[in-house]
Parts: C-alpha cells; structure tokens; sequence
C-alpha cells in the first residue's frame, strides 16, 4: 500500500512537472511571438521614418526649384511691366499721348494695345498693320484735334488718331473671296484672325479687313494672281504681295520692338506667376504635415 502511495505521488509530481514545461513553452512562443511582432513594427517605424525624410527631401527640392522659377517669372514680368509702363518701342508723340491719357479725353489707346493675336500669326498680323500698330484709338474728331494740338503745343513729336465716329470697316468682294478661300494655304483674312472688343470691330476691319493671310510666299503670289494683284497678301514670315504685284520680304530685324509679343507674354506670365505661387503655397503646406 505505501508503495502504490509512492507511486501516485511520483505520478503526480511527474504530471505536474509536465504542465509546468508545457506552461514554460507556451510562454516562451508568446515571447517569441511578442519579440518578432516588436522588430516587424521596428523596421515598419523605420522604413516610414526614412520615407518621410526621403518625402520631406523632395519636397525641400521642388519648394526649391518652384522658388527659383518664381524669382525668374517676376523678373521678367517687372522688366516687361517697366517696359510697358514707359511705353517703350513706341513712337515718341505716340508715347506721350498714352502717357498723358488721364489728363486727354477719350483716349482708349494705341491700336497694339487693343488687338489679341494667336502667337502664330504675331508676325504676319505685325507686318500686316505696320506703323499703324502705334496708330491710337479715341471717341471722336474731337479728341483727335485735342491730342494732336498738345502734342504740337509742347513740341512733343506726331501720331496718328482713329476717331470712332469716323471708322468704316473696309471688306473684299465676296467674288474675291470665293476666289482665293480654296486655296490650300489660304489662312484667312487678317481681322477674322483677330480678337478685340465689339466697340473697336470697325477699327479692325479698317485696318485689315482687305488683307489676307497666307502660309507662305509662293502660296502668296498664287493666290494674288487669282484676285489680279489688287490685294495685299502676308505670310506668316511676314513677306508680302503687294497691290499691283511687287513683293516685300525677306529677314525682320531683330532691333524691332515686339509689341503684340510682349503684351501676350505679360498676359502668360501674369497667369503664370498665379499657378506657380499656388503650387509653392501647396508644397508648404505639404511639408507642415
């Protein structure tokens, strides 16, 4: 009897022996366990901190470069604006009757100033209008007089005024048209290519109502053939078939004032100092995240 005691005691003690170890396992996976989930979010904590400064370098970067394009467009904005201002390129009686628009009636401004033109067609429109590009639009005879006697009042050199009152828009015949419009180079007439406000339509079709766009010089004399060379034709280069059949062309000096460039490019780079000022405020804010 006292030996089975001992044996169920032995027993005992072996069962209990056997779910200690079999604790200690469990324990020992669960801290495996705990220690592999811990070195998982280690190198996840890791890895996102290098992305956030890789995030951050990049954004230093772009902010950067954004920073430096801004600088570049305001530049060159403010040298344009200067130009502007000054009136710079234009004739000097010109120059001073825009100058002195808040002080002379009616003066809405010289013809470059009241013309959009698509980039392709700056120069042949150029070419086109001439001098009269710096030709100034006002109301009326009136005003007309006034500007020219104060520049002859203070020596201040001439200028061509277009009274309102007094523009009729010049068109071609249609038979004209019907001619030359199937030609494959054929561009257009001139102040059909053209934008301006309604007000100054007559002033436009005065001007280049009764010239015709080409695509170039050979194109030009084919289609001045079909109207008997009594039209003008420009290309785009900025040649030109005269009436009557002479021709005018060949390089554009490059001391000429861009006047219809430089109001676009002021327009594009007013346009484009907006989108790069908002792009820098976005890659700030970003950064503050």
């Amino acid at each position: 009897e006292r030996l089975e005691q001992e044996i169920d005691e032995y027993i005992e003690r072996k069962r209990e022996k056997t779910n200690i170890k079999k604790q200690l396992e469990k324990k020992r996976e669960q801290l495996c366990r705990l220690l592999q989930t811990e070195k998982t979010n280690g190198e996840q904590v890791k890895e996102q901190y290098i992305q956030a400064e890789q995030e951050h370098h990049r954004i230093d970067e772009e902010l950067q470069q954004v920073t430096q394009t801004l600088q570049q467009i305001r530049s060159r904005k403010e040298i344009l604006e200067e130009l502007q201002e000054d009136y710079s390129g234009f004739f000097q009686g010109v120059k001073e009757i825009l100058k002195a628009r808040h002080r002379l009636k009616g003066v809405h401004g010289a013809v470059a100033e009241l013309i959009t033109v698509p980039k392709h067609l700056e120069m042949a429109i150029e070419i086109a209008l001439g001098s009269a590009l710096q030709h100034i639009v006002v109301d009326c005879e009136q005003h007309a007089r006034e500007a020219i006697q104060y520049l002859k009042k203070n020596q201040l050199g001439r200028a061509t005024l277009l009274p309102l009152t007094n523009m009729k828009g010049r068109f071609l015949a249609d038979r004209d048209i019907q001619k030359i419009a199937q030609h494959p180079k054929f561009i257009g007439i001139a102040h059909r290519l053209i934008a301006c406000e309604q007000q100054y339509d007559n002033v436009f079709s005065y001007l280049l109502g009764r010239i015709v766009i080409a695509r170039d010089l050979q194109a030009a004399t084919e289609i001045a053939g079909k109207t008997g060379y009594r039209v003008r034709i420009v290309t785009l280069d900025g040649d030109v078939v005269n009436p009557g059949g002479s021709i005018t062309g060949g390089a554009v000096s490059k001391q000429r004032a861009p006047l219809l460039a430089r109001r676009r490019e002021l327009d594009a780079l007013t346009k484009q100092l907006m989108q790069t000022e908002h792009q820098k405020a976005m890659l700030q804010q970003k950064k503050q995240q």
